[in-house]
């Protein structure tokens, strides 16, 4: 039996049709919150089709239409999607509107999702019309983004509003994409009409997630600093499954242009070849900004109730970021007076953590389930396994003194840079990219790299001045070996400050000449320290999901296994990289440790070629067969 006249409700539901648009990266539509559509559920319109449905008793169409405008047009539109709008009088007279969608079965009654108290009969409803109503209404309640509505728990159902979608990297614990909202439904301040935004999935599907507890926990303690140098968050997305058991996490933030390391390699080769002061002085800015919101994240006095999975129970005081890295600080192209190049900011908040006036400040990594960045980690977390607030300045030490060697020689300078670490590691058979060496005393003390390239950068004609200080506050209070002794955050803003004041008003100061000097060529000796067993890395104690993967090779072709370093090394709008630390080492360090500390043990030397030899000879040698060779003359 038809409930509508010949045709009433097939030009409608034909207009709705028309209005649906494919949510990207899915097969489910949903209808925006456009002008057309408002129009299509004026008051006027509303009367048109009520006056149609032969269902509808009430005589006062005129008020009915306006009740149902005001406050259940999403109501209407889905029992006219659905071709069932002659329930719409019984529901009225429930009590139902649009803020009780959505409604879902339960026991033979509509229930709903945000109010389990109010409840609905379904007596006169057929199966198929009842299905074919539930499935409209999801068109219908595509969420808006706007600073009200930062933490969105949605249904199954719920369709996002992306009208584009694209992967921009993937990582062991989530994946990054562009993602493109519907005009209509983004609005969040601060931010241009179509602007794409950074969707950030988290893999792990479950009733809890740890990683994105733990990084929106951050996040909600950091929403009273607002500071320019550390990235916004836009949303928090908790999102059902069709069985209701398994949730899908994502957070959503401002999209980048790209990390530090791609504006190393990609943005930065469209800078000027010559070494500008405007340059020069842009990196000094971003250096203090960045500064300045470490500081911020290191002293944060919380107003909140602290987060279980901030592990406090009383006011919080301080915090540390954690892995502090170039993939981890974003590149933003929004010039301004003081930041013409753009502006850096700190992000990925997933190993952060914030302590309580009582607490040391210091954490184990045994605690944290995620994989560190190797080439950046600190001398203390090889000796104690601690991370504290000291770890972020050592951190950002690494990444200041990258920053400042690519400014001065630009990429082929900091490749170099990478590759002299890696050639003067201080154990003899493990090559990493670190900062740092562990003597056989148990002392650790910077690589000669690290000291050739900073003497590098303070004798360069051109670095007299500001990038001077600049270095030796670097080198001589940041790359501290012994954490205790390393600058506190407020210090390092300040002296940051002053080196800026005085670059402003002094040009001289600020940079002496225009041109860049060549790339040195430098020969690093690895050292002939020997590594003592009891310091040699512990497997065991790497995180399980770090994405380690060991193989081991045939002898008769090769003598080692490898471990890949990979943790989430992209940005926020970016691809994946390359993993930063690359461990080679022997099969036998993979045996159980033994203690041999009463054991002489020998030292393994590259050996120096004779003289009048062929120095290059020495320094091109493939590793893996220097290795090989000094095996052979040690069982010789």
């Amino acid at each position: 039996m038809s409930h509508t006249k010949q045709g009433s409700g097939d030009l409608f539901r034909k207009t709705l049709y028309n209005l649906a648009i494919l949510s990207a990266g899915t097969i489910h539509r949903f209808i925006p919150s456009t002008p057309d559509l408002k129009s299509a559920l004026s008051p006027e319109s509303i009367f048109i089709n009520l006056e149609q449905c032969d269902s509808i008793r009430n005589r006062k169409l005129t008020d009915l239409a306006n009740n149902v405008s005001e406050k259940a047009s999403k109501l209407f539109a889905a029992l006219a999607h659905s071709g069932t709008l002659f329930h719409l009088e019984s529901l009225i007279n429930e009590g139902l509107t649009d803020e009780d969608l959505p409604v879902k079965l339960s026991n033979n009654v509509l229930t709903c999702s945000n109010n389990s108290s109010k409840s609905f009969p379904t007596g006169d409803w057929e199966e198929w019309d009842l299905n074919s109503f539930l499935n409209s209404q999801w068109c219908f309640l595509a969420p808006i983004f706007n600073s009200r509505n930062q933490e969105l728990k949605l249904e199954y159902g719920h369709v996002l509003p992306f009208i584009d979608r694209v992967a921009l990297g993937e990582g062991s614990y989530s994946d990054v994409y562009k993602v493109q909202i519907h005009e209509a439904h983004q609005k969040f301040p601060d931010m241009k009409e179509g602007q794409p935004v950074a969707l950030k999935v988290f893999k792990h599907r479950d009733t809890k997630n740890v990683d994105f507890e733990r990084e929106t926990a951050m996040f909600k303690e950091l929403k009273v600093i607002r500071h320019p140098h550390i990235i916004k968050l836009l949303a928090t997305i908790e999102q059902k499954s069709i069985g209701e058991e398994d949730l899908t996490y994502s957070m959503m933030f401002p999209l980048a242009k790209s990390n530090l390391r791609q504006y190393w390699e990609k943005e930065g080769s469209n800078v000027s070849k010559d070494l500008t002061p405007s340059l020069v002085l842009w990196v000094l800015h971003q250096f203090q900004g960045l500064a300045g919101g470490l500081h911020e994240i290191h002293n944060l006095k919380s107003s909140s109730t602290p987060s279980a999975n901030l592990a406090v129970n009383e006011e919080v005081i301080n915090g540390r970021h954690g892995d502090i890295k170039p993939e981890n600080i974003l590149f933003f192209y929004e010039p301004t007076e003081e930041h013409h190049h753009g502006i850096l900011r700190i992000a990925d908040f997933g190993l952060g953590k914030f302590h309580n006036k009582k607490a040391s400040g210091v954490t184990s990594n045994k605690s944290i389930p995620r994989a560190r960045s190797g080439t950046y980690e600190a001398p203390e977390c090889m000796e104690s396994n601690q991370m504290s607030r000291p770890y972020d300045i050592w951190t950002l030490g690494c990444v200041y003194l990258e920053f400042t060697i690519w400014l001065i020689f630009r990429s082929t300078g900091l490749q170099s840079f990478g590759t002299d670490r890696l050639n003067s590691s201080g154990i003899t058979n493990v090559k990493t990219d670190q900062f740092y060496n562990i003597q056989q005393n148990g002392q650790s003390v910077l690589r000669e790299a690290v000291e050739i390239w900073v003497d590098a950068l303070l004798e360069a004609e051109i670095c007299k001045g500001a990038i001077v200080d600049l270095v030796h506050l670097i080198r001589e209070q940041m790359l501290e070996v012994l954490p205790k002794k390393r600058i506190k955050s407020e210090e390092l803003v300040k002296k940051l400050s002053d080196i800026v004041e005085r670059a402003e008003l002094d040009a001289q100061y600020l940079l002496n000449g225009m041109g860049r000097p060549a790339v040195p060529a430098f020969k690093c000796q690895r050292q002939s320290s020997t590594f003592p067993m009891d310091l040699r890395p512990d497997m065991s104690r790497l995180p399980h999901r770090s994405g380690i993967a060991l193989s081991s090779h045939n002898k008769n072709t090769q003598d080692h296994a490898y471990a890949g370093f990979q943790s989430e090394d992209y940005a926020y709008a970016g691809s994946h990289p390359k993993p930063r630390m690359c461990l080679e080492l022997e099969e036998s360090q993979f045996a159980p440790p033994i203690n041999q500390s009463n054991l002489p043990l020998p030292a393994i030397n590259v050996e120096e070629p004779a003289q009048g030899s062929d120095s290059k000879q020495r320094t091109t040698q493939n590793p893996a067969k220097v290795n090989h060779i000094n095996k052979k003359s040690r069982m010789s």
